[in-house]
Formats: structure tokens, sequence, C-alpha cells
């Protein structure tokens, strides 16, 4: 009777641990970025990308950006890290980024993962780049359709000798990309061939999410607007 007891106990175990763990993973959230040109993840994250082996590019107008190639594909998000908490009253941002390490062996340089864990991080945009030797409107029309993706009616702007512009539908996820497709002048090695850069925002489609980034803008313009008014009134 105990061994019967026993084997029941010990089946018991094995079937709510399997029962947990598939909940789990069902119920786990996907953080990886996607690669297809018409489909975006708001659930990434900067750990997600440097664990998909996106790396820092450079900043321009201070933006960090962190890309990732793969043949004559390039994907490239902005990334916002804000370490101000926004209470109290105003103190001037003498904070800057440092250069921890190298890329070789910072992953997440140039941050200090571990600085910026509590931090703010979010990600705005994504930039998809994909090279064309030769292009013309029938061929963007092939690759817009080929991703079961729709180029909205009227639209499109094409200019063999300079660029075209246009934007995608994508009826599966109903999001929206502006798409541009530029003609290299500077690049010598690529020159006279052509880019497709699709942008996007990235949304947020997580209701918590969405309502914990409203109170963070309200705390900024409450922050700022304080500061401003303290000036105006020793002025």
């Amino acid at each position: 009777m105990k061994k019967v007891l026993k084997w029941f106990l010990l089946c018991s175990l094995v079937v709510n641990g399997l029962f947990i763990y598939s909940w789990v993973k069902k119920n786990e959230i996907n953080r990886k970025p996607p690669w297809s040109p018409f489909e975006l993840n708001s659930n990434i994250t900067l750990g997600s990308l440097v664990e998909n082996g996106y790396k820092f590019v450079g900043m321009p107008c201070g933006q960090v950006q962190y890309a990732k190639s793969f043949g004559d594909t390039t994907i490239q998000y902005e990334i916002e890290v804000d370490c101000n908490s926004y209470f109290g009253k105003y103190k001037p941002d003498t904070s800057f980024l440092e250069s921890y390490l190298t890329p070789k062996t910072n992953p997440f340089y140039p941050y200090n993962f571990k600085e910026i864990k509590k931090c703010y991080q979010g990600i705005a945009y994504r930039f998809y780049m994909l090279n064309f030797s030769d292009a013309n409107s029938d061929q963007v029309i092939r690759f817009v359709e080929k991703n079961d993706c729709i180029l909205v009616p009227g639209t499109f702007q094409w200019d063999e000798k300079s660029n075209g512009q246009f934007i995608v539908y994508n009826p599966s996820s109903k999001l929206y990309f502006i798409c541009r497709l530029e003609q290299e002048v500077f690049d010598e090695k690529r020159k006279n061939e052509w880019t497709l850069v699709i942008s996007s925002q990235i949304p947020y489609l997580d209701q918590f999410r969405i309502k914990r980034e409203k109170e963070r803008q309200r705390k900024k313009e409450r922050y700022f607007d304080n500061y401003w008014k303290s000036v105006e009134a020793t002025d």
C-alpha cells in the first residue's frame, strides 16, 4: 500500500511539474526581434537585442543605435536609456555615455548594463535597410507582395534617377510602414546602387506599458515645468 501511495505521489508531482512547465512556456513573452521587413515586436528590450547579436553602431544626433547585418540586409534600432527619476527639484543632467571596456568585452557597449538595469529602457524606432544592385518600381511591388503586404494606393512616388517613397500596410498586424528607396551617391563602392529603408515606430500594445509610459511623460512635464517656473520667479 505504501509503495502504491509513493508511486501515486511521484506521478502526481511529475504530471503537475509538466503542466506548470507547459503553462509557463505557453505564457512566456516573446522578446525576439523579428527579421521580416514588415513585422515589429513591441516586447523587445535592449537585453533581447544584445542576446540576438545586435551591437552598438553609433549615436547620430545623440540617439544610440544598435544594429545587426546579414548579407544585404541591416536592421537598426534606436535605443533610449533614461536614469532620471524626475522627482524632486530640478538638477542639471551631467551624465554622459561612458566607454565601458570595448565592444568586444562588453556586448552592451557603450553602457554598463549593471548601472542602467533599473533605468528606463525604451526602443523607439526600427529601421530595416535592404541593398539593391538595381531597382525599379516592379521590383519594389514584388518585394511588398512577397511579404504578404499591401502597397497603400496613392502613396507610391517613383523617380528612377533619384528616389522613391511609399507606405506599406501589413493586414495581419494592422501596422503601417514608411518606405524610402534611395540611390547611393557618396559611397564609391556602392555608387548608383539602391537602398530600401523601411522605418516604423515601435508600437505599445500592452495596456499597462501604455499607462506607465503616459505617467512617465507627465512626470517629465511636471519636472521641467517646475524648473521653468522657478527660473521665472527669480527673474
